[in-house]
Order: C-alpha cells, then structure tokens, then sequence
C-alpha cells in the first residue's frame, strides 16, 4: 500500500519538473527568435582578386590531373664533323760522324781513355745532346771500329780501336738506329771483331749497314730508310754502286743514304775525285751522301735533289783524347712524304756542335751557343766559306805523333766484296807515297745482309796516318 502511493508521488512530482522546463524554455527562446527575424540576410562576400587559385593547406585537394605527356620528338642524327684533310708527312734524319766507342789498343788503359771516362755510365757520352735528337725518326753514326771481346790486333795497322761489347749501350742511350760499318777500322781485330761486331749491334736491334754492302730499316712511324756503306770507294765502284741503289729501291727504300768513308784526313777541301764520286751517285738515284773519315768538316752541297755532306767530322770519338779540331754537327735532314707517297728533301736543319764539353776530348759532345763564334766557324766549314788552313796531321794521332799523308796500297776483295785494304790512285790533289798493307781475307758476310746486295769491290785513297 504504501508502496503504491509512493510511486504516485514521484510521478507526479516528474511531471511538475517536465512542465516548469518546458514553461521556462518557451519563454526563453521566444524574444530571441524574434531579433533573428527581424535581422535582413547576409550577403555572400566576394572574394579578393587573385586568390580564387589559392591553395587551403587545411583542406582536402582534388588531385591534379597530369597533363598529357608531350610525344617525344623523333632525334635528328648529329651532323658528322668534317674530318681533317689529309696533310703531308715529315720524318727527321739525323746523321753524326766518327764514332769510336773504345780507345786505341794500346792506350785504352790510360787516365783520359775511352774506358776510364766512360766505364759503365753509357747514357754519358750523347747525354749532352739527347734532347736535340731523341724525337728523330732516324739517327746514324759511323761507327769506327769493334764491339769484341776479341783482343788480339791486326799489327799492320798502327792504330787499333776497339771497345767493350757493353759499349754497345751507349748507342742505345743515345737513340742511335742505325750504324754504317764501312769504314777501315772495322777490321782492326781482323775477321772475328768485325763479325762480332755484327752480332752484338744486330742482338741490341740496331741496324747496320756492313762494308761494301746495304740494309734497309723501317722506322716507327713506317718510313723505309736503305743505307749503303763503303769504305774508300773510287769511280771503279761506281757500277757497282749504282747497282746497289737500284736494289734498294727495288727492295722498297723511300730514302736511299750512301754511307761513304773518304777523303783526305785533315783537309777542309774537298777533290775533284771525290765530288764527282758523289754526285754520279746522286745522279743515279742515292737521296743523301753521308761522308766521313778526314776527321774535320767540309761543305755541304745540295745538288739535283739531294743533298751531300763531303765529311760529317768526328762525333764521340775515343780514338783521339784531344783532336786539334773539335768542330762537329748534327746533321739533320727533313724528308717530306707527299700524300701521293712521293718523297722529297723538304729542308736541311745543320747544329753546329763540340765533340767535347771540355778542352780536351771527355766523349760527350754538346751544341755550341747559336751566333757565337765557334757555332759560325763550324757552318763556314759547311757553307765552303772557312780558310783556315788544313790540319797537317792525322787527327786520329795523338798530339805528339804527327803523320804525313800516306796512300794505302791494293788489297785484293775476297769474294763477297769485302777486303781491308784498299787503294786510290793518286789526283793533283792527293799525295803520292805509298806504304804496303798486308792483306786479310776474310769469310763471307753474315746471313743478316741483305740477299741482292752485292757489294762493290773495295778500294781506298791517300790517307793520313793513323786512320
């Protein structure tokens, strides 16, 4: 019962609360609905000028389209460069004279020999001139007596030059390529010198040339150089020699260089035999005539396209510890090979140089300074200008033995052309007294000439003792 009416009374006690709430409500919203009503509406505000592309961080964006990729244009192939027009070649020839890589046999012992100066240092001898030679296409010396271990002398010759076969070395430090071997003092230790000679050059990779006979070189950049050698050649060699040029040519010579070993010693003159000589074998095909054997220089000629040097002089020479005449040169020789393949002398480039770069002979020889007086001397001896007067001994004698002028008697060739005596017969020019020179005879050359070089026979000319 009791509970009953309890229930009653909260209920209605609820509803008391429902009514006043919703009394109170009314009355509250009704003025406040009656100032809204009575407020215009707002209007829409525009926005400023250019921010109707703005971008709302704060906002989700609608993803960009991406615009349409752009074909890719066809590639235009790059015109090709012009390539460069083809030019003439120019190769350097570079001839020294006399070398003698030793001292005289009797001697080599000595405080200022060849072998006391030099000993194992092989870069000395050409380290003074290296740098004017090294980028030659080709360079040539005479080289004037042996490379051997061989040491027991021909004793009909008063002058014996031989070096070590380790001397061999100084060539190689010096850029040397090629060697001629026609010369009369390559058989001053008779058959077995001379052929080991040979032997050492050919196992060192230096070309040679041997006595009265041809070889050819190739050089890096392909010039195709045939030198010939000769020691004391006269005009009865002449067909001969002429034959050799041809053989040459045929076996593919571009430039074709006749190593000759003549003339007086000592003279700064050159004969009429000898300048004839010369130039029939120009005449006949021979590029460049490289004389030596008077120890001095004499002049240079250009004649019918080619170009002859009478005598290059004394280069590193231990046959003389101190020559009366110093005066020396680099001879070099500019071949031009037109794009046709002709090949022509394009210029001459004469370096007037010292066979020492000391007062007496130190084997190392150096370029005398341009306009001075020493470097003028030596182009007057080239350009036939000098008048100085000749040299009255051998400038392979030592000072204190001076010798006459002497004509070697005939010795005859044996069969490949090859004999170490030699004659001349006397001009007005030549002396006339005669000294006899036993014979030696050696064997055929080595396998390493040449097949169709067939050399001349030999023959000599006056000379002055000592050489």
């Amino acid at each position: 019962m009791n509970t009953k009416r309890n229930r009653l009374i909260i209920g209605s006690i609820a509803v008391v609360v429902f009514v006043a709430i919703f009394v109170m409500g009314t009355l509250f919203y009704a003025p406040y609905q009656e100032e809204m009503t009575d407020n215009p509406p707002v209007e829409a505000v525009d926005e400023p000028e250019g921010l109707e592309h703005m971008q709302i961080l704060d906002e989700p964006q609608p993803e960009a389209e991406s615009p349409p990729e752009p074909e890719p244009e066809p590639e235009s192939e790059p015109e090709p460069e012009p390539e460069p027009e083809p030019e003439p070649e120019l190769f350097v020839i570079s001839m020294m004279g006399d070398t003698t890589l030793g001292s005289e046999h009797n001697t080599r012992r000595g405080s200022r020999s060849f072998w006391t100066v030099v000993g194992e240092d092989y870069a000395y001898p050409f380290g003074g001139i290296l740098h004017l030679i090294e980028d030659s296409d080709f360079n040539i010396v005479n080289l004037e007596g042996v490379l051997s271990e061989y040491d027991v002398p021909r004793m009909d010759n008063t002058y014996r030059f031989r070096g070590s076969p380790e001397f061999v070395n100084v060539l190689l430090e010096g850029r040397i390529h090629f060697a001629a071997l026609g010369n009369n003092h390559t058989a001053d230790y008779g058959r077995q010198g001379y052929e080991e000679t040979m032997e050492i050059l050919e196992a060192a990779g230096i070309g040679y040339a041997p006595n009265a006979g041809w070889n050819l070189y190739e050089t890096e950049r392909g010039l195709t150089i045939g030198v010939y050698s000769h020691s004391f050649p006269n005009s009865s060699n002449l067909p001969k020699m002429r034959e050799a040029i041809e053989a040459m040519r045929k076996a593919g010579a571009e430039v074709v260089i006749m190593a000759l070993h003549k003339g007086v010693e000592g003279s700064y003159r050159v004969y009429t035999e000898q300048r004839n000589l010369y130039r029939a074998l120009v005449d006949a095909g021979a590029d460049i005539i490289m004389g030596t054997h008077p120890h001095v220089l004499q002049e240079m000629e250009l004649y019918n396209n080619g170009v002859i040097y009478y005598s290059l002089a004394n280069w590193v020479f231990g046959g003389n510890i101190n020559p009366k005449d110093k005066d020396s040169v680099i001879a070099r020789v500019i071949i031009k090979r037109d794009l046709d393949g002709k090949i022509s002398i394009h210029g001459i480039d004469n370096i007037p140089c010292s066979v020492s770069s000391s007062p007496h002979n130190d084997y190392r020889p150096r370029a005398y300074e341009p306009d001075s007086p020493e470097y003028l001397r030596a182009l007057s001896k080239l350009d036939g200008t000098f008048t100085g007067p000749d040299l009255v001994s051998s400038s392979t004698s030592p000072p204190e033995q001076e010798g006459e002028p002497q004509e070697e008697t005939q010795g005859e060739p044996s069969e490949n052309g090859y004999s170490d005596t030699f004659t001349q017969e006397p001009t007005e020019s030549e002396p006339t007294s005669e000294t006899a020179t036993p014979e030696l005879t050696p064997e055929p050359m080595p396998e390493s000439s040449p097949p169709d070089n067939s050399p001349p026979e030999t023959s000599g000319e006056p000379h002055l003792e000592g050489d």
